[in-house]
This record gives structure tokens, sequence and C-alpha cells, in this order.
């Protein structure tokens, strides 16, 4: 059994010797089995991510969704963020609409003049990570905001949006070890399969 730092080390290694090529046509081999799902043509607010250091990149999944009439948000992280408050907010994203970097290096709106969308009406969320299993648990980058604002979500809220991970095949292995504060997910998507979560 390998340890999650172990694991996360090999992915990031893994990822990061990717071409730009795999890396384009993952994403739309991912995007054109998206788009074919339910909860995904049913959801009008999505939640998403930009990608960084190739991650599987939602843009084509993100471009389908505006084209679709739906409506967008990002996550921005709070970097002042007490352990017991919400990591991040989710902000509109409009294809187009100017971006900065944020202190991880992540792209966030740049204009925030609005508040921020209430994350207990996001139909669906796309999460990147860096690697899952079949039973769709997840290891994320270890800072454990994702699980933390989605366990504060599900307190306050009483559920969770639809959660889909989005992948590249070789990021699946046997079994992932989860804590009792992990967020499973309900999806995850990869270039050649989809794997759902098995209640």
């Amino acid at each position: 059994m390998f340890y999650k730092p172990e694991i996360r080390n090999r992915m990031q290694k893994w990822r990061k010797a990717l071409g730009q090529i795999s890396v384009t046509q993952a994403a739309q081999a991912v995007a054109a089995q998206v788009v074919q799902i339910r909860e995904f043509l049913e959801a009008q607010h999505l939640g998403g991510y930009l990608a960084i250091e190739n991650e599987l990149d939602p843009m084509p999944i993100i471009q389908s969704a505006q084209n679709l009439k739906k409506k967008l948000y990002l996550p921005v992280i709070n970097p002042a963020a007490a352990e017991e408050s919400e990591p991040f907010q989710f902000y509109a994203y409009t294809v187009g609409d100017p971006l900065q970097k944020d202190l991880h290096g992540i792209s966030v709106p740049a204009h925030r003049s609005q508040s921020p969308f209430n994350m207990a009406q996001i139909d669906l969320i796309l999460l990147p990570l860096l690697a899952f299993d079949s039973q769709c648990n997840r290891l994320g980058r270890g800072a454990g905001h994702y699980d933390r604002a989605l366990n504060n979500l599900k307190r306050r809220a009483g559920r969770l949006p639809y959660l889909m991970g989005l992948a590249y095949e070789f990021q699946k292995i046997p079994q992932i070890v989860a804590d009792k504060w992990d967020v499973p997910m309900d999806i995850v998507v990869t270039e050649e399969n989809v794997y759902r979560r098995i209640s």
C-alpha cells in the first residue's frame, strides 16, 4: 500500500511529464463524455476550476456549459480563513473575463465586485484531483480546501452538489484509504471511462 504523500509525488511527476497534445486530447475526450451525462445536462449552476500544472483541463466543459446558458462559478481561496471557516467562496465567471493569479498561482476572477454565489445553490461542481479509486474517493493536493468547504456546506445545508471529478485514466489507483473528513465524489470522468460511486 502506498501512503498519500508518495501517491501525490508520483502522480505530480507523471502529470508534469505530459505533453501539450496529450493534455489537450484528454480534455476534449473527457468533455465529450461529460456533455452526455444527465447530471451535467440538468445542472443550471456549475462550480468549476481553471487547470494548473497539467490538471485535467475543464475548459472544453466550461465552454459547452456556457453555450448551454448554464451559470458558471470559480472558487476563490481565502488565505486568511480560520480553520473552522469557509476556505473559499465561488464567484461568477464567464469565459473571457479578466483573471489574476492568487497566492497559489491559480487563476481567479479579477473583478469580484458582486457578492459570492451561495454554494448551497450550486448544482454540480467539477473537481481537480491527483488520484482516485473505483469508489470515487479523491486524493487532492493535501490542503483540504474542498473537503473542508464541502463538509461545512453539508452541515449548513444538509446536502451537497453533485460532485464530478475530472482525471486522466492513469490517475486511477486500486484504493484510497479515506479519512473521516474526506468527501467522496459521485462520479469521475477520464478520457477512457466514467466511474460512478456505488452507495
